[in-house]
This record gives C-alpha cells, structure tokens and sequence, in this order.
C-alpha cells in the first residue's frame, strides 16, 4: 500500500513539477523513513537501523521510477 501511494504522489510530482521535485521527494521519503526511527527509538531499534536502510531503499525504488515516468511524461509533453 505504501508503494501504491508513494507511486501515485511521486508520478504527480513529477508530471506537474518534473524530475527534480520528484527525486527530492523520493529522497525525502526515504530520509525520512530512516532517521526518525533512529532519533526517536531505543537501543534496539537502533541495531535494526541496518536493515531498515536496506528495507526501505528496496521499497522507494518503484515509486521512483514511477515519478521518473511522470517528470518524462511532463517533457514529452503528454499529459
């Protein structure tokens, strides 16, 4: 589900403000996904940090190419 409305809002922030809206917001997604955690948690979710890093770029590759394909919709002005 969260890869469908990540996907969803990064293709609209691409195709209405282009790609460098679109990256900015998938790299915000993913800071924010992993620093937060880690200020804000115990020691223990502190030793999962690791893998939460991997995790989580796994799950904001395919809202990124997705966002990518509307900031490219937007240069060929398609849509």
């Amino acid at each position: 589900m969260t890869q469908v409305l990540l996907g969803v809002t990064a293709f609209l922030t691409g195709l209405k403000r282009g790609v460098a809206a679109s990256v900015t917001f998938v790299a915000g997604v993913y800071l924010g996904l992993n620093i937060y955690p880690y200020i804000s948690g115990s020691g223990e979710t502190r030793a999962w940090a690791l893998l939460g890093l991997f995790s989580s770029l796994i799950l904001v590759i395919i809202p990124f190419l997705i966002g990518l394909a509307g900031a490219s919709l937007k240069r060929l002005k398609l849509l």
